[in-house]
């Protein structure tokens, strides 16, 4: 009976949807998240797909840079990217690396393991001060993790950019991303059809 009970209440924790992260709620429009104050700049659209960035949210995570944000037509908000400041003068990785270990601690500690950890050293560069050029290199490796919890998906993502500079990245999806995606594929077919 425990059992059954234990059970019971771990498919009911997954049956609920993961809540958006900081502060948001997935589902909002674009109009309500600016209504409550916050600053949005219009991006890109693509049939009903809407992404825009704004500097702050309702609960900011520490070194922001940015926060891209993906709306549907009919689902709202569905994705969330943070991207944070560019990390300067870190030419064998550590700060980075540590500005990841502490997301992936804390991202560990609230979805368990990760599915994918990362893998560096694949290739061989010259040097030690070669880590973030090493990362922009598919056979060298790669630092990234990725959780699932129930519907919702997250990853996090060390980015190398130069010599001794690179950038943390953190991406949430909703549980509607992937029928919102599947959305505009079928509009994008469709309309590449008409054009015949």
């Amino acid at each position: 009976m425990l059992t059954a009970t234990l059970a019971l209440a771990a498919i009911t924790a997954f049956a609920e949807p993961a809540p958006a992260p900081f502060g948001l709620t997935w589902g909002i429009s674009a109009q309500a998240l600016s209504e409550g104050g916050i600053t949005l700049k219009a991006g890109e659209r693509k049939g009903n797909l809407l992404s825009m960035t704004t500097r702050e949210l309702p609960l900011d995570l520490e070194h922001a840079e940015l926060y891209f944000l993906l709306f549907d037509d009919e689902a709202g908000l569905v994705k969330v990217q943070y991207v944070s400041s560019l990390i300067h003068g870190d030419p064998n990785g550590m700060h980075g690396r540590e500005r990841y270990r502490e997301l992936k601690l804390a991202l560990s500690d609230k979805y368990g393991l990760p599915e994918v950890h990362e893998i560096f050293g694949l290739a061989e560069f010259t040097g030690p001060d070669q880590f973030y050029q090493c990362l922009n290199d598919e056979k060298c490796g790669w630092w990234h993790s990725t959780y699932r919890h129930g519907d919702l998906a997250v990853r996090l993502e060390l980015n190398g950019t130069a010599e001794g500079t690179g950038f943390v990245t953190l991406q949430y999806e909703s549980a509607e991303f992937r029928t919102a995606l599947g959305r505009y594929e079928l509009e994008h077919r469709a309309r590449g059809k008409e054009a015949l």
